[in-house]
């Protein structure tokens, strides 16, 4: 779970950047498929 908030977290910080509204957790963990999941951990860990 920890590494899904790291993910969250990652995304978050893009949508500020960008000026844009962001999904809550749970929204973010339910809508995302696996793949675009994958890639926010990937992004969050490097």
């Amino acid at each position: 779970m920890e590494m899904y908030k790291r993910a969250y977290q990652y995304y978050r910080a893009a949508c500020q950047r960008y000026d844009m509204d962001s999904l809550n957790f749970y929204q973010f963990l339910k809508d995302l498929t696996k793949e675009q999941l994958d890639e926010y951990l990937k992004q969050a860990i490097f």
